[in-house]
């Protein structure tokens, strides 16, 4: 669990042109929401990077300020047609915190619904109408609290948010998920079941993404690093664009 080491004050808010913290996106956070993001392309998460570890903070910030111990946090990735790539270096674990879904509008909001996730990020691009029954549609406008669209090169077209990282211990979280078995190597000899755990899922998870679409993540990634920390831009957007991207 080790991004309970991020705090609010490692990221910086540009938004609607003030400067401001994760709370300009994630206003009133509090220690029952739960961050989800659908992932339409391999590592596609990845330009989201500083948005869930921003969303992480928040997680960790609103329980200790009830007085209230750490937990892994309550972030969901949803992955639409096949694996895009192991993210449990974001802390995204155990692993059911992942989960791939058919490339189905219907089955994607559900697994949103399930998850009962308030605080959603969806993939930015042309919008789709799809036919969804109105129970599920109602449920996620009654519970969704924030939506922000991105874009897995870190570059959100029309942006209007723009999020900087202010610390360096934000960016090894992202560098580790590209090198995953860099960070395996440290505990290949332990016997916690915790970890074992943990190293047979990266394991069974290497060939879900190919090199070649790792080496553009890491790519897209570093053209966003200034002075070494990285910077992401992000749209603001509302339940009903998010109904109109749940699929590529």
């Amino acid at each position: 669990m080790h991004t309970n080491q991020l705090t609010p004050d490692m990221f910086e808010v540009r938004h609607d042109g003030a400067v401001g913290g994760m709370d300009s996106i994630f206003p009133d956070w509090d220690r029952h929401d739960r961050f989800g993001i659908v992932i339409h392309e391999a590592w596609g998460a990845i330009g989201a990077s500083l948005l869930i570890q921003g969303a992480v903070s928040e997680f960790f910030r609103a329980r200790r300020a009830a007085g209230i111990k750490d937990i892994y946090p309550e972030i969901y990735a949803i992955h639409v047609g096949r694996d895009f790539g192991d993210l449990s270096m974001y802390d995204f674990w155990p692993h059911n915190k992942e989960t791939v879904v058919e490339n189905n509008p219907a089955k994607v909001l559900q697994a949103i619904n399930d998850r009962a996730i308030t605080r959603l990020a969806v993939p930015a691009g042309e919008r789709k109408r799809y036919d969804l029954i109105w129970p599920e549609v109602i449920a996620v406008k009654d519970r969704m609290r924030t939506v922000i669209a991105y874009d897995a090169s870190g570059r959100t077209p029309e942006a209007d948010i723009e999020i900087h990282a202010t610390s360096d211990k934000v960016e090894p979280n992202t560098v580790q998920s590209l090198d995953i078995l860099t960070p395996i190597q440290e505990y290949k000899d332990s016997e916690l079941p915790d970890q074992r755990r943990w190293i047979g899922y990266v394991n069974a998870r290497l060939t879900a993404v190919t090199p070649e679409e790792t080496q553009r993540a890491l790519e897209a990634h570093r053209a966003n690093l200034k002075d070494g920390l990285p910077v992401e831009t992000f749209l603001k957007a509302d339940v009903k664009y998010a109904l109109d991207r749940l699929v590529a």
